[in-house]
């Protein structure tokens, strides 16, 4: 049997909206990209996996060899 898909609350979806538009921006990646894409995939997975603090949320979406 599927697992249903996971619940993300209103107001944690508004913050990751904030986080992934502030990667876009510092990061210079346009939305419609793949690697915006990669982003958000990334950010939701770590967001599904506990992690609630913005800037730990940040540094866990980022890939290795993109961090400052």
């Amino acid at each position: 049997m599927l697992s249903p898909p996971e619940y993300i609350p209103e107001k944690d979806a508004r913050k990751l909206g904030r986080i992934f538009e502030q990667l876009l921006d510092e990061y210079r990646i346009t939305r419609d990209s793949d690697e915006a894409d990669r982003f958000a995939d990334r950010l939701i997975t770590v967001y599904l996996s506990g992690v609630r603090e913005t800037k730990l949320l940040k540094k866990l979406t980022i890939p290795v060899g993109r961090q400052p």
